[in-house]
C-alpha cells in the first residue's frame, strides 16, 4: 500500500516505462529495512491514539491490565 506523494509519484513512473523486478527491489536494504520501521511506527501510534479517541475507558483499562499482569511491583 503506498501513502503520501509516493502515490503520485508512483502512478506518474509507472505509465512513463515497463519496471522490471530487478528495477523495483531495494538496493540499500538496511536503508530500506529503517525507513519500514519507521513507518511502522508511525502507524502503531495513529492506531494507539485512534483506540483511545474511539473508547478512552476501555483503553486505560487496557493499559492497567497490561502493567497489573506484567511482574512489575505494584
Amino acid at each position: 500500500m503506498l501513502r503520501g506523494p509516493v502515490r503520485l509519484i508512483t502512478s506518474v513512473a509507472s505509465r512513463l516505462q515497463r519496471w522490471t523486478a530487478a528495477e523495483l527491489a531495494p538496493s540499500h536494504v538496511a536503508a530500506w529495512r529503517e525507513v519500514r520501521q519507521a513507518v511502522r511506527a508511525r502507524f502503531a501510534t495513529r492506531a494507539q491514539g485512534l483506540r483511545f479517541r474511539r473508547d478512552p475507558d476501555a483503553y486505560v483499562r487496557g493499559l492497567e491490565q497490561q502493567f497489573l499482569t506484567s511482574g512489575l511491583p505494584v
